[in-house]
């Protein structure tokens, strides 16, 4: 969690999110990283769930403290999944 803020009954929270893919065959190995930055937002309101977006990564979390020199940046309508969570009302 980078950030998280609340005013009123609204909250926002901004996450970086870093995936790690690992693929060993015969003498090769091979990984792979991935990273995004997600913004949650909700407006205090019991019949409306959490909005999930993309958002921009702090240049200073990329380069200097979580995210792995040789990760590349993915886009969060690639990733194929919704927590049941985000989708509950009530």
């Amino acid at each position: 969690m980078l950030s998280a803020t609340a005013k009123d009954d609204a909250a926002e929270i901004l996450i970086v999110s870093i995936g790690k893919g690992e693929h060993s065959e015969g003498g090769f190995y091979k990984k792979a990283y991935v990273y995004l930055c997600v913004q949650l937002t909700h407006d205090g309101s019991a019949e409306e769930p959490w909005t999930v977006n993309q958002d921009e990564c702090p240049p200073k979390i990329v380069k200097y403290l979580a995210v792995p020199r040789e990760a590349a940046l993915v886009n969060l309508g690639d990733i194929n999944y919704t927590s049941p969570a985000l989708e509950q009302k009530g």
